[in-house]
């Protein structure tokens, strides 16, 4: 999606829609921002709701003389598709298989591009945050469910977990911080030993 003007994305969640409209320049600087409540019914309203938060920066951006979004990207929890459609969110009601990137195409007029939010926040730390430079990452996110990302020899890997596998790349996320927290532990230790 290259975009040639302010870009919208989109954090769908259990509990809340949270969208911020960036120029891509300075992706790191919000133009604007704007959140809803999830619909609890899910589905439909959901694309609704987020459709209207859209709006709603479109007004925003015009008014601060930046025009219109030309693109939209939406984050969202659960199994998704790379054609953009959610199979399957554990934290969000309604119909599996929600066709988010044609559905929100469709309502807002423009290119969308859609993902688990697990895998943006883990591209956006691998290309602008703590992982910037890095060959390989894992990122675990923990919020109202749990998602993972890796990068792996300087390549996003894709990687649909289910809640299980994410479960399990946690649980090993964190067994290893552990192990690494105990040797410290143990060198310091030593350290100490060796300086009497």
């Amino acid at each position: 999606m290259n975009a040639s003007g302010p870009v919208i994305g989109i954090d769908l969640g259990g509990t809340k829609i949270l969208a911020r409209a960036v120029d891509p320049a300075d992706p790191v600087t919000p133009l604007a921002e704007q959140r809803a409540d999830t619909p609890r019914s899910g589905g439909g309203d959901v694309l609704e709701s987020m459709a209207a938060v859209v709006d709603d920066l479109d007004r925003m951006l015009v008014a601060g003389g930046h025009g219109a979004a030309v693109a939209i990207g939406v984050g969202a929890p659960g199994l998704v598709t790379s054609s953009g459609v959610l199979r399957f969110a554990p934290n969000i009601a309604g119909d599996a298989e929600l066709a988010v990137a044609a559905q929100m195409g469709a309502l807002t007029g423009r290119p969308v591009a859609v993902d688990n939010d697990a895998t943006f926040a883990t591209l956006a730390e691998w290309q602008r945050g703590a992982g910037r430079g890095s060959d390989n990452l894992v990122m675990v996110t923990l919020g109202t469910g749990i998602g993972a990302g890796l990068v792996v020899g300087g390549r996003r890997r894709v990687v649909r977990l289910g809640r299980a596998e994410a479960v399990v790349l946690a649980v090993v996320v964190l067994v290893l911080v552990v192990a690494v927290d105990e040797l410290v532990g143990v060198l310091q230790v030593g350290e100490r030993v060796a300086e009497r």
